[in-house]
């Protein structure tokens, strides 16, 4: 997203409470091969959406567990692949989302996430327990 002497902003007239209270850091698409496979380090991006996967449970050793894949476009030619895990995966309503973007870009930031690989000009992500996602569609 790029803010430019053209962009033009609206007076929000919500109280504060209205506001999340999450902060993100926000590293560009082409940033985040340098925290790939260093699990310390989360990593916060934003993008606009491109496509949400259906919920895919599979069974495991130790148990079920519940996957989501959402895919943010950076409008640069990037795109960001994430995996979100069990709750975050359940919590996202993929038709009211597509629903939204067909009518307007939907933009989405995701705090909190380990950087897998690098597969051409995409990135991948996986969530993890400190993931946060806030969206410009209210669900």
């Amino acid at each position: 997203m790029n803010i430019t002497r053209t962009t033009t902003f609206q007076e929000c007239t919500l109280p504060a409470l209205y506001f999340p209270t999450d902060s993100f850091e926000i590293y560009p698409f082409t940033e985040l091969p340098t925290h790939s496979g260093v699990h310390r380090i989360l990593t916060d991006v934003i993008g606009c959406l491109h496509s949400i996967s259906g919920i895919d449970h599979q069974l495991t050793n130790i148990g079920s567990t519940s996957k989501q894949t959402l895919v943010l476009d950076n409008g640069k030619g990037h795109r960001v692949s994430i995996t979100l895990w069990n709750s975050l995966a359940r919590s996202l309503d993929r038709v009211a989302l597509i629903q939204a973007d067909a009518i307007e870009p939907v933009i989405i930031a995701v705090g909190g996430l380990m950087v897998g690989r690098q597969i051409g000009s995409d990135y991948t992500c996986s969530s993890s327990s400190g993931t946060r996602i806030r969206s410009t569609h209210a669900s």
